[in-house]
């Protein structure tokens, strides 16, 4: 647990993470990422894991949008100015890493 040293809030470690409020261990979530990567679909993973295709598909959802945050943060601010090394193909607007941008 941590706390806020301004308002004296206590939160856990895991708040803002895909392991914060969830019925599975720390093992389960990684093992449910690793076995999607291996394709394996949800039901699948339902099979082998033992665990719901609903609470399965909850997670996915969650890692998803989880990963689409961290894109957006890591990127945050840094768009192209039409300098694409093909335009018609990537149009304006398309985002690189910071110093990437050709």
């Amino acid at each position: 647990m941590f706390l806020c040293k301004t308002c004296g809030v206590r939160f856990p470690e895991t708040k803002g993470t895909v392991f914060y409020n969830r019925h599975l261990t720390e093992e389960q979530i990684i093992l449910i990422c690793k076995l999607l990567v291996e394709k394996n679909g949800i039901r699948a993973i339902e099979r082998i894991m033992e665990i719901h295709r609903d609470t399965v598909s909850r997670l996915i959802e969650d890692i998803a949008r989880h990963a689409r945050e961290v894109s957006d943060f890591l990127i945050r601010g840094h768009t192209c100015k039409g300098r694409c090394p093909d335009p018609p193909a990537h149009g304006h607007g398309v985002r690189y890493p910071p110093g990437q941008c050709p």
